[in-house]
């Protein structure tokens, strides 16, 4: 079958706007894609919870209501850990905190950088804290917090500051800490019979 010049020409018109409206099709779902991919991992890093450290609790050996042993690990395994007595109804980590400025953390990546410091017993009543024994552990490795600098000038790190966490005590309960772009955050679990330090001591006997 014949065409016409005209009628061919109205065809090649056509098969070339379908062209590019394919190829801004295809433009516009790439852009997208970028944008979610890119929103979605900023989105990840700016809510981003890194692990710190775990802590539990024993009743320490002492004629004291108020006075535990407290087990810490920078282990997510808790194989290794370091306990320190303490006074008080509650329980307080420390650290030194190197905040990002938040279009570092958002675009590139660059998470805040922390320096555990000191663990100590707290009392929930201010009358307590005035008048009855407190301890203190200084748990600082003392090391420096950096991030990348361009001729002494740091272009992602935004301020120095300390940042602390502090929760009631109770035994045979798992403390969690972990590490936001703005400071320090703890979550808690009951532990099973299983996790209490007495019994693992007897299952490492029995073994």
């Amino acid at each position: 079958m014949n065409y016409s010049p005209a009628l061919r020409q109205q065809g090649k018109a056509l098969f070339g706007v379908l062209a590019l409206m394919a190829a801004f099709c295809f433009l516009l779902l790439g852009l997208l894609t970028i944008v979610v991919i890119s929103f979605t991992w900023s989105y990840k890093n700016l809510t981003a919870e890194d692990y710190v450290a775990t802590l539990w609790f024993e009743p320490a050996a002492v004629h004291s209501n108020l006075a535990y042993m407290a087990h810490l690990s920078t282990d997510q395994d808790h194989s290794e850990y370091k306990s320190y007595e303490i006074m008080g109804d509650q329980w307080r980590l420390d650290a030194r905190f190197l905040k990002m400025r938040w279009m570092a953390t958002a675009f590139v990546g660059q998470q805040s950088r922390y320096a555990l410091s000191r663990l100590e017993g707290r009392y929930s009543n201010i009358n307590d804290a005035n008048h009855l024994p407190h301890m203190a552990h200084d748990i600082d490795g003392g090391g420096v917090l950096e991030s990348f600098s361009i001729f002494g000038f740091n272009i992602f790190a935004d301020i120095n500051y300390g940042s602390s966490v502090y929760q009631d005590i109770h035994p045979n309960t798992l403390y969690t800490v972990y590490k936001t772009t703005t400071g320090l955050l703890v979550r808690q679990a009951v532990m099973h019979e299983e996790k209490t330090l007495r019994n693992f001591w007897q299952r490492l006997i029995d073994f």
